[in-house]
């Protein structure tokens, strides 16, 4: 004799409503339009939110969160934010690219997360992936210094949030330039 199917106890787990967190835990970032693949893609190619930081908990500074570059970082201030330090992190890289990987002809480069405070003040940058090339990950570092201190959060985006990370692969071209991915 088959077995009867169990009966459902309530409405399907997608359709139970999701009580608010309560005003001690940390809210995470809206779900955005990446899916989880996409996301998986991005951090598979070194962009976006690391592992740890997607959450957005409130930082020390009067309660004001931490923005991470593709998860809560996101919009056209922001977008117009990262650009401009990008473009400043080339700028100062090609400026001072490295006369060993000059010389020795290496290129590639390190997967790079940088915390940047409100002000535009550097908090750390960290290699998260070695390039293999010891002389380009601590180049790759060292430019993201030269280029500090960065402009100041716009003010809207000042009030919210303390910090910004941002993880990148910083590469050194053939061509003797630093670009970013």
């Amino acid at each position: 004799m088959p077995a009867a199917p169990a009966p459902r106890a309530g409405p399907p787990a997608e359709a139970r409503p999701v009580p608010p967190p309560a005003a001690s835990e940390p809210t995470l970032p809206a779900a955005g339009g990446l899916g989880l693949l996409a996301e998986a893609r991005q951090l598979a190619r070194g962009v976006g939110a690391t592992a740890e930081a997607v959450e957005a908990a409130p930082a020390a500074a009067g309660g004001r969160q931490k923005a991470v570059y593709g998860a809560s970082a996101r919009g056209p201030d922001w977008a117009r934010y990262l650009e401009d330090w990008r473009l400043k992190v080339e700028r100062v890289g090609s400026l001072n690219y490295p006369e060993e990987a000059r010389r020795r002809q290496l290129t590639g480069g390190p997967l790079l997360t940088v915390l940047i405070d409100a002000d535009g003040g550097l908090r750390s940058v960290k290699v998260r992936r070695s390039s293999g090339q010891p002389v380009l990950d601590e180049a790759a570092a060292n430019i993201v210094r030269l280029a500090a201190p960065f402009a100041p959060f716009p003010p809207a985006l000042a009030e919210r949030y303390a910090t910004l990370e941002i993880t990148r692969r910083w590469t050194f071209t053939a061509d003797n330039r630093l670009s970013s991915q």
